[in-house]
């Protein structure tokens, strides 16, 4: 709505630059991890071989080629693992420290500093409190020296100014605050909780409402109808109460007149459908596209990904042609190897080669698999900030979340660790391989009589695997999910006392988690277990041919091709494992890569071209609704049907109707959250199309105060101006125009005051006037309110109408009212009923009509 994606695109690229700059360090200690796992062999064979020339230490091909062998072994079985395990270990290391620092922090619990009463005469339901303090910290009293005797079964309203406290007294009461000093008992009494900003979670409305509580179907039905929500249970469809509703829902409140239902502003849609999607595999299998353009996304390009291609295939050519050279200098006696040092020269300078090589070719496999998996969280991050607004609602946050740390993980910290190891294997095999078709071609028999056991046992494996691997990660979203839900309504859990019906869920989908990353690595270990019989039979298979021609063969040459025939099986197992690992882990990136192609919200102008506005649209601020036509998606009933309203410029609209009416689709139509498609007729502001405009034009010029403020975690002064549009003088003036110039001048760092997440450290109504002090600071010709003074007192809800009055008395309001007051001084006022205009017409002409009788 503020049209603020672009800012917080840069915030979160800024951001990744710096986690960026923490992988570049990490990397570089991989890449010497992997260096030296690479240059081991080679460098060995260079100090040893090199130190017994020097001494005269006669050499031999047998002695020698069994010594690489052995070298190569010991490389595969513990040189290769070590940093691996090293860097294991490093990270349960620092995440035990973690969970052990969270686990030590000062734990809430429910009613943690209430004790019972000794006396007989008081009941559950009292509430009293002597001389107490409370703290959201252990350092600054929120509430001070309260002093409260509240006897069972009375009836207190709790009343203040913004930021006096009143919520604060609730959460104390329930045990979320520290006491700090004094007493508070509460009679082991049990509570319930109706916060300011509601909470539901992603589940049935019947679930939301029982919240693990039996099912009395009486109770239940007056329950309903006390709360006058047996009306909009049926318009949400045949389903009813079993209804599915998204995270996070609000948009109903208890009514007490008719004209007060017309006010009501929940808006939930006549959908019998659950909203939220279901999370699929995207595909059978990974798409090999998606290697190629992880390898594509460095600033090189094609040309990087074809010189990684040169530096592994040269790495190769030198290592194995090292080799060779090695057996023709040991050919020699040891006589000749002293008289001709040329061989040796040569030798020791291959093997330096393939050390340069080796260490070029991890390096630059580091840095090309970095830029990929980092353009990839760049791409996600643009997919997820301009798709529509549709997306959300079908995907909860969880879900979101889990693409955006765990599969970004696995591409950042464990895809480049299996990959780079993968494809030095896969050289290997195919260079032994090239070595002895070119050598001893028949020395092959044996491995191309094992092909079709490996091409059955792969073709088993990888079918199920796959499978697997993405029901794994499917399986770890709903984790996020709850998660995030239960932590954004942890007082309404913790005050109804169902932590553990929250945890054994919980535990529930951890579990189910479990249990296919069980199946997963035994699916793994599986397959490793019946590929280790390859070396034993390859070697066994070999070495008798070489007995049976071993008069057509030197020792050298047998020597030398025993050792390639040894590694061949034991590289190409390992090619295969970590090829096999490789490809689950792309699953990640096949998911991160799904969101980088989220369709983004239609901006194109449809079948008509884009025009250009000036810079200063709206000037007159008109708003002409023809012929409209609103549904929320495809296949559903039109919420706006056939509205014909012309607003002139500076007029002050308020909209009512029942639940349900269209008040907030209006504003989503003005706004453009709805795909064209769902939308007929045009809407035109300033007698400009707003479909043929883009939705930057379009939004930077509307301003709109929501019912539900949102704040982000940064400065006051970002949340008030993210692009630095407007001078500290500007800032100040707006807060002064919603009483929070005093407040915020107190604060020792002002305008640079940090919010917490979503204004946890303020209240809801100070969080409320900040969203104001943004319209304030705009000064947009059109401003659209959605009841904006729900969460303050009388007095300040007075002093912002009063504001809004004076700051916009030449700018068009549309008003979405909660409050008869708030609607009171509108020039006209738009009732609308099931999508259609009902009436339009003045206060006086409206309420009348619907006026309580005497």
């Amino acid at each position: 709505m503020y049209n603020w994606e672009s800012s917080m695109e840069d915030r979160i690229r800024h951001m990744r630059q710096e986690e960026l700059g923490t992988l570049q360090r990490i990397y570089i200690l991989r890449s010497l991890n992997s260096i030296h796992n690479s240059i081991l062999i080679p460098l060995l064979a260079l100090t040893m071989f090199g130190t017994s020339w020097l001494l005269d230490y006669p050499l031999n091909a047998v002695d020698c080629f069994t010594t690489l062998t052995f070298f190569g072994l010991l490389r595969n079985q513990i040189m290769f693992l070590m940093p691996a395990i090293t860097e294991r270990l490093t990270d349960v290391q620092g995440a035990s420290k973690r969970i052990d620092a969270f686990m030590r922090s000062t734990a809430t619990t429910q009613n943690q500093h209430s004790s019972k009463s000794s006396s007989h005469d008081l009941q559950p339901g009292h509430i009293f409190m002597s001389n107490a303090s409370f703290a959201w910290s252990h350092d600054q009293p929120c509430l001070s020296s309260l002093n409260i005797n509240i006897k069972s079964g009375t009836f207190v309203g709790i009343v203040g100014t913004v930021g006096a406290g009143k919520s604060s007294l609730l959460a104390a009461i329930l045990g979320e605050m520290i006491l700090i000093d004094g007493q508070l008992m509460t009679y082991g009494s049990s509570f319930s909780y109706a916060p300011q900003s509601a909470w539901l979670f992603a589940d049935t409305i019947r679930n939301n409402i029982l919240l693990n509580k039996a099912f009395d179907e009486q109770r239940y039905r007056d329950v309903i109808h006390a709360c006058c929500l047996d009306v909009d249970l049926s318009l949400v469809g045949v389903a009813g109460d079993l209804t599915m509703v998204g995270e996070r829902d609000v948009e109903t409140k208890k009514e007490t007149s008719e004209l007060d239902n017309l006010i009501n502003d929940n808006t939930l849609a006549a959908d019998s459908q659950s909203i939220i999607a279901e999370e699929i595999s995207v595909s059978g299998k990974a798409n090999w596209s998606l290697w190629y353009r992880l390898f594509i996304m460095s600033p090189l390009g094609i040309c990087g990904f074809c010189l990684l291609i040169l530096l592994l295939i040269i790495g190769e050519i030198f290592y194995d042609g090292t080799n060779y050279w090695l057996r023709i200098w040991l050919k020699h006696s040891s006589a000749d190897q002293q008289r001709f040092p040329t061989l040796a020269y040569i030798y020791f300078g291959l093997s330096i080669t393939t050390i340069v090589a080796d260490v070029l070719r991890v390096i630059f496999s580091f840095y090309i698999i970095l830029h990929g998996t980092n353009n990839l969280h760049n791409g996600m991050l643009k997919g997820v900030l301009h798709t529509s607004i549709q997306f959300f609602e079908s995907n909860p946050s969880g879900r979101i979340l889990s693409r955006a740390s765990k599969d970004q993980k696995i591409l950042d910290e464990v895809l480049p660790t299996v990959l780079i190891p993968t494809m030095k294997a896969i050289t290997l095999s195919v260079g032994s391989i090239v070595v002895i078709c070119l050598v001893k071609p028949y020395i092959l028999l044996v491995i191309v009589a094992l092909i079709p056991f490996v091409l059955l046992l792969c073709r088993f494996y990888l079918r199920s695997n796959s499978q697997l691997k993405r029901l794994e990660s499917a399986t770890h979203s709903p984790i996020y999910d709850l998660l995030s839900s239960s932590l954004h309504g942890s007082v309404s859990v913790r005050a109804f006392r169902v932590q553990e019906h929250f945890m054994t869920v919980f535990t529930d989908r951890i579990d189910r988690n479990t249990r296919t990353s069980i199946n997963t690595r035994g699916a793994g270990r599986w397959f490793a277990m019946r590929l280790n019989l390859l070396p034993f039979i390859n070697t066994f298979a070999t070495a008798i041919l070489l007995v049976i021609y071993r008069h057509e063969i030197d020792s050298s040459l047998s020597a030398f091709l025993l050792m390639y025939a040894i590694s061949i099986p034991k590289s190409f197992q390992l090619a295969l494992q970590q090829l096999f690992e490789a490809d689950l882990l792309m699953t990640s990136v096949e998911r991160i890569y799904e969101y980088s192609q989220l369709p983004p919200e239609e901006d194109q102008g449809g079948h008509q071209r884009l025009i250009n506005t000036s810079p200063n649209w709206p000037i007159r601020g008109t708003i002409d609704f023809r012929n409209y036509f609103l549904s929320h998606r495809a296949g559903l009933d039109p919420v706006l049907k056939n509205i014909n309203i012309q607003i002139r410029s500076g007029e002050k609209i308020g909209i009512i109707g029942r639940t349900g009416a269209g008040k907030s689709s209006l504003f989503k139509g003005i706004l453009r959250f709805i795909h064209r498609s769902n939308v007929q007729g045009v809407v035109l502001i300033d007698d400009i199309d707003i479909s043929r405009i883009t939705l930057q034009q379009l939004r930077s010029h509307l301003s709109i105060i929501p019912q539900q403020p949102v704040l982000f975690s940064d400065t006051l002064r970002y949340n008030l101006d993210p692009f630095n549009f407007y001078s500290d003088e500007q800032c100040w003036m707006a807060l002064d125009d919603v009483q929070l110039k005093q407040f915020v001048s107190d604060h020792p760092m002002g305008l640079q005051m940090l919010i917490t997440e979503s204004g946890s450290n303020l209240s809801a109504g100070q969080c409320q006037l900040i969203c104001i002090a943004r319209a304030i600071l705009k000064q947009s010709k059109i401003l659209l309110i959605d009841e904006a003074t729900s969460n303050v007192d009388q007095k300040t809800d007075t002093i912002i109408q009063t504001v809004i009055a004076n700051k916009f008395r030449d700018r068009t309001v549309l008003t979405i009212a909660h409050r008869l007051n708030t609607i009171a001084q509108s020039d006209r006022i738009l009732l609308l009923d099931e999508g259609l205009v009902v009436n339009f017409d003045t206060p006086k002409n409206i309420l009348q009509q619907y006026q309580q009788p005497c």
